[in-house]
């Protein structure tokens, strides 16, 4: 199953908003066993525009190959993509900020 569906959500300004999010169903096997998930990222649950939403859908057509993330620990917790990509993205940027400021306190003083 590959849909997208629509959501209200608050808005940090208390009006209502409509977000959108993906939902890939996927099935896999570990050990013989069978397993099925909606994750899509270990942990993250995100909504956006319909546009994201179905691009990120597009990904992942029905009846394709996907590769599975699991925990070998706990094969029930299994995702397609590793958000660790996006940590890594934060962390860069907040150590490019840093940087700026000590260079900015360094000019300064």
């Amino acid at each position: 199953m590959s849909i997208v569906e629509r959501y209200y959500g608050d808005s940090s300004d208390s009006q209502h908003r409509i977000s959108f999010q993906p939902v890939i169903e996927f099935a896999y096997s570990v050990d013989g066993k069978e397993y099925r998930s909606r994750q899509r990222q270990l942990g993250v649950r995100r909504g956006g525009s319909e546009t994201w939403a179905r691009a990120v859908k597009g990904k992942y057509p029905v009846g394709s190959a996907v590769e599975v993330l699991y925990d070998p620990a706990n094969p029930t917790e299994a995702a397609l993509e590793n958000p660790i990509g996006m940590s890594m993205l934060i962390f860069g940027a907040a150590v490019f900020c840093l940087a700026v400021c000590a260079y900015a306190l360094h000019m300064s003083g």
